[in-house]
């Protein structure tokens, strides 16, 4: 072997080292981003549901999505629901007060936000699972205590996605909690 093949072959391997370094430092500043860019997401959407959650602080009839419904508003509800399957649009909605209306429509945000926060789980872009529990448990929580919930997602079905439905749908629920009949079936 000459001096000459010999530089050629030294220089053709620390080459073929740096190309592999570089290519695992590129995969590094890769992943770097990705747990910055998961991150960011979800403080966005964690500050979203912290603004949503101080709503009731300016207005304090939101404060009512905590609070159980009589029988008879429930009966009344629940009736409505028989309208929605006889296609009739948004019957729940037009039997609400002005009180409910704006708990539905708040009711509706947080489980847009739920929506996009399950979107961000199911396309792997969160590898913490803490983090994914945390937002879990407050799906749970939502399911568990708030009035509203069956009803928007009853009249709303169409507006979100049928995996994020059929998770929420999934996620346990108390048996002391009332279920519209139009969901027990």
């Amino acid at each position: 072997m000459t001096t000459f093949e010999l530089i050629q072959a030294i220089v053709g391997t620390l080459s073929a080292i740096a190309l592999v370094a570089t290519l695992a430092a590129m995969a590094v500043q890769m992943m770097s981003d990705r747990n910055l860019r998961e991150y960011q997401l979800f403080q966005h959407l964690a500050q979203e549901y912290t603004e949503l959650l101080w709503r009731p602080a300016e207005n304090p009839c939101l404060n009512k999505i905590w609070h159980p419904l009589d029988a008879q508003r429930i009966a009344e509800l629940d009736g409505a629901l028989d309208e929605l399957a006889d296609k009739q649009r948004w019957p729940v909605w037009a039997i609400l007060d002005g009180d409910e209306h704006q708990c539905y429509r708040l009711t509706r945000a947080g489980l847009e936000l739920f929506e996009q926060a399950h979107t961000g789980f199911y396309n792997g872009w969160v590898s913490d699972d803490q983090t994914w529990q945390k937002w879990e448990n407050w799906m749970v929580d939502w399911k568990r205590t708030n009035t509203f919930v069956t009803y928007v997602l009853a009249e709303n079905a169409p507006w979100f996605t049928n995996r994020f439905l059929k998770y929420f749908q999934q996620l346990p629920v108390p048996s002391d909690q009332h279920t519209p009949k139009r969901q027990q079936a």
